[in-house]
């Protein structure tokens, strides 16, 4: 029996872990946020378990752990001063758009001094330039006022506040001039210009610290300096601080006094401090004087002008103040509260509940006295997420595994995309307190659990390792809440439910399973989930039952039925959660089904030494399905004993090899038993044939050929036996042959003796037919006997009507005669009469043989070139001798006539005649096309070509160079047709002339020594043409006093 096992699937899912928060967190919505448990009960979800059959332990998916990101977002250290700005502030941002939320709002103070002079900065004012200031000015920064005091008229005092490239005050005495020559002037002793404010002496102190920065414009500089002049820091008109001008070491140069302790025993509550311009001693100053010794000398500027600027002017007390004492407050959004600290260093805090959620927050800083300080601001922001059970955001959950054996292991992941500017960010995981050894994977799948900080029922990441962005993996274990499950049967006869392993069809059971641990029987207030899988790990059946009871919890009745149920081990599943608390385990049945077993092939026939295959099909009797498990055995008896078949699962059937070498002859049976772990094991037979060896043969003839007559029967004995030579009696047999179609009969007459046959043939065609005989019979090999049946033709005559030759003219067709009989001269119709030409198809095109009847046959023959042709005529059919025969046909050329005409048979050298040429067949048919060619012309003849001209008619022009009479021999040619030939005569003539003269003069008469012109026309006649060039000659009986000359002239 197998062992009882326990897997319990979670069906329903626990509540979020709301106990787990931290009382101040927010709750967040449940589209990608954590969603706090409430009193008004749990929420449930589904869980998504795997088939049993996939994976020996089960997983499934519960609520989300609460993920939390924190840290803090913090400012700047920033310095500030409530003179020049009354309340500080600071803008804290929020990504409301990602979710985080703020819980906090942090200031931290450092060093608080009160400022007992306000404004020294000069960052705000009137701006703009004071002559003789007298203690009320138009132009000058807030809190302040300038006066002045001269010891002589002629001075002018200038006190002015600038906010050009800074913001600063300047004090300046202008000198009185001397004399005329513009370079001298006098500052008077005792004369001062300041800057004056009247402090307020709260809180109390007689002990101050004083810093201010002073640039030395303008005036005299150095040892050689007629007298002093310096910057005075005065309270109630009592110097407590004295710079001397001319001793500094430059003009030009911003300078700091540096802190310094100033005490002032005695003070009021409220007195007067002054800063600026005091001349010490009188100046009488030469701009032309070098009082420095830099080897320029010091000019107007610095002779005309004393000018100081000041800037930065500090006074604090010595001590600072408490917080309480300036009443120091911090507001965050609209909460305030007070600073505390000491000695200068103070902070604040203030928690928003609920936490704040709009971005930005604005902070800042109030005080009911002047005071300057150093701060920056922290905000603590959170993110509450849920936990994934993959890396996918919206998967919201815990994967959970576990098997019957086995703690549950939780796996959760949390994204962190980015760090954003958060100071001390921290990455927390809760999850309930009974979850316990947590391994953390970074993004990198590094196991960082040992830099993690964990806690009972949280885990916080924070640090450096934070910087590795991705995917966060936690891994956890938590107690299997399934102790035992048990399959169960009733027994209908005592009407109880009893623990069992083992079923039939028809059998009633249910699972029972017990949940807790030896700590806690929990309340089964949420679903325990039955599920029945088959053998092949499918689902049976499934249910749900709420028991509503502490500990125990059963299923429902269910019958194994014939249709719905299949037989083997059934894994019984439970599963529960309450969200924190998961239950897995199984236990074990075995259904046993009642079975069948088919054969293949319940008769095989073998040869000796053969190997052949078989197979069987197990069948499952009540579900009809086919069985190839690996628990089942399939056997058979063999000669060489018991042979295992092997599964074929493609093919439902187990399969077995058998090896025939020690076979007997004859007919052997095979028994093939199954047995199978869930089935009735079954039997099945089937026979094997090992056939006897036999032989065939053919009685009474001589070798291997029989001849007979055409429609003559023709009986034969053969023989069927054993390799012993015993007859074997009964037996069937086919015949098979080959040779005319259709023209062999055959029947079988009475047997003659065991294993004797007869049978009678008769052929209805002539030829040679071979046959075959194959015997068969059970449990015997086939023999077969083979043979020549041999069956002559009849006589038949081919006479050509036509003769065996003829001629015919090209162009003319030709209709060939023949005859095809029989020895007795009977007309053979119907034959087949084959036309062929040596030549092959093209010169010739034999048209199709024409059945005239009575054994007469025409062909019609159009040839297409002038020779001869030799067909080969073949008759023949069915039953009669093929004859042949040839014919010879002669196709001869056409004649034809190439005659002429000639526009004249005489012309003068060097003109042309036109000579047309008439060619004609001998039907009188002009013929187009041919080639005509001059033979053996005269070489003085100039020959055109010759053009055809169409109908006949070809046309070329000739002409001579000599004179005398010529033969021209002219051929026409062309393909098919007979070369004709025709000679014309043509004479060829001196060309005619005439000479005159232009008047028809035939005598003149002249005096002596004068001289007669005569104009002479040399004419060709044939032309009526002038010609040029000849030769002139004059002829008289006495041309002995006469001078003649001819010249050729191209006029008459």
């Amino acid at each position: 029996m197998a062992s009882l096992l326990l897997v319990v699937l979670m069906a329903g899912v626990a509540p979020y872990l709301g106990t787990m928060t931290p009382a101040s967190s927010p709750s967040v919505s449940s589209e990608g946020s954590a969603t706090h448990r409430t009193e008004q009960g749990p929420k449930k979800a589904g869980h998504q378990p795997l088939s049993p059959a996939e994976s020996d332990s089960l997983e499934g998916i519960i609520d989300p752990n609460l993920v939390e990101q924190s840290g803090y977002v913090t400012s700047d250290t920033m310095a500030a001063r409530t003179d020049t700005d009354p309340i500080p502030s600071t803008s804290i941002p929020l990504d409301v758009e990602n979710s985080w939320t703020l819980s906090s709002a942090s200031l931290d103070v450092y060093n608080l001094e009160r400022l007992y002079v306000v404004n020294g900065t000069y960052d705000e004012g009137y701006p703009g330039t004071n002559f003789d200031p007298n203690g009320t000015v138009e132009y000058y920064p807030l809190g302040w006022d300038a006066t002045s005091n001269s010891s002589n008229e002629g001075q002018t005092q200038v006190a002015s506040y600038e906010q050009s490239t800074s913001n600063h005050v300047l004090v300046e005495n202008q000198g009185v001039k001397i004399g005329p020559s513009g370079t001298k002037y006098d500052h008077y002793a005792g004369t001062t210009i300041v800057w004056r404010q009247a402090m307020n002496n709260t809180p109390y102190t007689d002990s101050f610290i004083l810093e201010l920065s002073y640039l030395y414009l303008r005036g005299p500089l150095g040892p050689l300096a007629p007298g002093n002049c310096s910057i005075v820091v005065a309270f109630d008109d009592i110097p407590v601080w004295k710079q001397s001008l001319v001793s500094l070491s430059s003009r030009g140069i911003w300078y700091d006094s540096g802190a310094m302790s100033i005490s002032y025993p005695g003070a009021p509550t409220v007195f007067n401090v002054t800063v600026g311009l005091k001349i010490d001693d009188y100046l009488d100053l030469n701009a032309n004087l070098d009082y420095n010794n830099d080897g320029v000398e010091d000019g107007i500027a610095n002779t005309a002008y004393i000018t100081v600027q000041i800037d930065d002017f500090s006074l604090v007390g010595s001590d600072p103040p408490s917080f309480e004492s300036v009443d120091f407050a911090f507001q965050a959004s609209d909460i305030t509260a007070p600073v505390t600290g000491s000695n200068g260093n103070g902070s604040c805090s203030i928690s928003f509940e609920p936490y704040y959620q709009s971005n930005p927050l604005i902070t800042s800083i109030h005080s009911n006295s002047t005071v300057r300080f150093t701060y920056d601001v922290r905000a603590l922001a959170h993110r509450f997420l849920n936990s994934t059970y993959t890396t996918d955001n919206t998967a919201n959950g815990v994967r959970y595994e576990g098997s019957a054996i086995t703690d549950i292991i939780f796996e959760t992941w949390t994204y962190l995309g980015f760090l954003g500017d958060y100071v001390n960010l921290t990455l927390t995981l809760y999850h309930p307190s009974d979850w316990g050894n947590i391994t953390v994977y970074d993004p990198f799948l590094n196991d960082v659990t040992s830099q993690c900080s964990v806690r009972e029922g949280s885990v916080a990441i924070t640090g450096s390792i934070l910087t590795r962005l991705g995917w966060w993996e936690f891994i956890l274990d938590g107690p299997n809440y399934a102790q035992s499950v048990r399959a169960q049967k009733y027994d209908w006869s005592a009407s109880s439910w009893s623990a069992s392993q083992d079923y039939r069809t028809g059998n009633t059971t249910r699972t029972q399973v017990d949940i807790g641990t030896l700590e806690s029987t929990p309340s089964l207030d949420d679903p325990v989930n039955f599920t029945w899988h088959l053998p092949n790990g499918s689902v049976w059946a499934y249910e749900s039952v709420i028991p509503g009871s502490p500990g125990l919890a059963n299923s429902s009745a269910h019958v194994f039925g014939a249709e719905n149920s299949s037989a083997g081990e059934y894994i019984l599943y439970a599963s529960w959660t309450n969200g924190t608390e998961v239950a897995i385990g199984q236990a074990l049945l075995i259904l046993t089904h009642s079975s069948s077993l088919e054969v293949a092939v319940s008769e095989i026939e073998v040869t000796l030494g053969e190997v052949f295959s078989n197979f069987v099909r197990f069948r499952d009797v009540e579900t009809d399905e086919y069985l190839t498990e690996d628990f089942i055995s399939v056997t058979g008896n063999w000669t060489s004993g018991t042979i295992g078949f092997s599964q074929n699962l493609v093919r439902n059937r187990f399969e077995a090899d058998f090896d025939t070498l020690d076979l007997e002859y004859g007919i052997t049976t095979v028994n093939v038993t199954a047995v199978s772990l869930y089935h009735d094991p079954c039997s099945i037979q089937f026979t094997v044939v090992l056939p006897y060896l036999t032989m065939a043969s053919v009685s009474g003839i001589g070798g291997s050929s029989v001849e007979a007559d055409l429609l003559a029967p023709t009986s034969l004995t053969l023989r069927y036996q054993r390799m012993d030579e015993s007859g074997i009696e009964s037996a069937t047999f086919s015949v098979y042959y080959s040779g005319p179609s259709d023209g062999l009969q055959y029947s079988e007459v009475t047997n003659e003796g065991i294993g004797n046959y007869t049978i009678e043939f008769m052929a209805t065609k002539s030829g040679i037919y071979e046959i075959d005989v194959i015997f068969s019979k059970y449990a015997h090999e086939d023999a077969q006997t083979s043979f020549l049946f041999i069956i002559g033709e009849l006589g038949s005559v081919l006479t050509l009507l036509n003769g065996t030759s003829q001629s015919v003219e090209y162009g003319s067709t030709f209709d060939l005669y023949m005859k095809y009989e029989n020895t007795t001269g009977y007309g053979l119709e119907n034959a087949s009469i084959s036309v062929q030409s040596t030549q092959g198809d093209d010169p010739i095109a034999i048209g199709s043989v024409s059945d005239l009847g009575g054994g007469l046959y025409s062909v019609h023959l159009d040839p297409t070139e002038t020779q001869t042709f030799t067909l080969v005529i073949g008759a023949s059919i069915i039953n009669h001798e093929t004859r042949y025969d040839t014919f010879v046909l002669t196709v001869t050329e056409i004649e034809m006539a190439l005659t002429y005409e000639l526009s004249s048979s005489s012309i003068a050298i060097g003109r042309n005649i036109t000579a047309t040429l008439h060619l004609e067949d001998a039907y009188s048919n002009p013929v187009e096309g041919a080639a005509l060619e001059f033979i053996d012309a005269p070489a003085s003849a100039a020959l055109g070509p010759v053009k055809d001209v169409g109908l006949g008619r070809y046309v070329f022009n000739v002409s001579f160079v000599e004179t005398g009479a010529f033969v021209l021999t002219v051929r026409a040619s062309i393909q098919n047709y007979r070369n004709s030939t025709t000679a014309i005569s043509v004479v060829a003539t001196n060309i005619p002339t005439s000479l005159s003269t232009s008047e028809g003069i035939s005598s003149a008469a002249v005096e002596y020594g004068s001289t007669l012109n005569l104009a002479l026309l040399f004419i060709r006649t044939d032309l009526n043409e002038n010609v040029s060039g000849a030769s002139i000659e004059v002829q008289a009986d006495d041309l002995s006093a006469l001078t003649i000359s001819v010249v050729q002239s191209d006029s008459a």
